[in-house]
């Protein structure tokens, strides 16, 4: 069977498929009766609260309901990017809730993927941030978030986190896949074929930029501008 005929394959596959939600069953979600990676978090950080409180120790406990507050701000953006992926005019599969954890050179090897959106074209990693502030990215890709009268905050960078699960899922599918040829050709399709975007779910977010001339700028997107980006980008991209 020659090249042409596999992608033929692959490209019958996706077709008239519509838009396909798949959701990750996690054995440590169902044992606490969540099922995402979100409700997973939140519902750990209230048990934990709950511990503090019994203790007495109320600061950290304030300091506790204000992360899942953040939390739950970022589980209600992730719902809001899934709604929208809904009504993408592509074919895809759109796998969401997703963690691994896996050893790798006796080291444990985890990560957390809000979506992973595979199209007959290209692999999407959507990154989802619910933030309330402005955001700054300075030309080292640093980002900050921006308040009126104080300096700004260095925040993580979500590219960072992005890179981090590329990495993760490359390696996994490689473990599987030793031969040499093989895994030649999983690193060809993740560097010419996996699109990293940030997702800014909360429509007031601006992000304010400042680049090198000729750096390369990495796709942030809004959720109402989503689906458009993933069409036009598999437009542009060859079979």
């Amino acid at each position: 069977m020659g090249i042409k005929t596999i992608v033929e394959e692959r490209m019958n596959y996706f077709k008239n498929m519509g838009v396909i939600f798949e959701k990750t069953k996690n054995e440590s979600f169902s044992q606490v009766q969540t099922k995402t990676f979100a409700e997973y978090e939140i519902k750990q950080l209230e048990d934990f609260k709950n511990t503090v409180m019994d203790a007495g120790a109320n600061e950290l406990a304030e300091e506790i309901e204000q992360k899942i507050g953040h939390c739950n701000r970022g589980w209600r953006g992730e719902e809001k990017v899934g709604s929208k992926l809904q009504f993408c005019n592509l074919d895809m599969y759109v796998l969401y809730c997703l963690y691994f954890e896996f050893e790798l050179n006796n080291y444990t090897i985890n990560t957390q993927i809000d979506y992973l959106v595979i199209t007959p074209k290209n692999l999407y990693f959507l990154e989802c941030k619910n933030w309330k502030k402005d955001i700054g990215i300075d030309k080292f890709q640093n980002f900050y978030l921006i308040f009126p009268s104080e300096p700004r905050k260095r925040i993580a960078s979500p590219f960072e986190q992005l890179d981090r699960q590329v990495t993760t899922v490359r390696k996994m599918i490689e473990q599987e896949n030793n031969k040499f040829w093989k895994k030649a050709i999983i690193r060809h399709i993740f560097k010419k074929n996996c699109k990293l975007v940030l997702v800014l779910a909360d429509d007031g977010e601006r992000v304010y930029r400042k680049d090198e001339k000729g750096e390369k700028i990495r796709p942030i997107v809004h959720t109402d501008h989503l689906t458009r980006y993933i069409e036009e980008t598999d437009k542009r991209t060859r079979n």
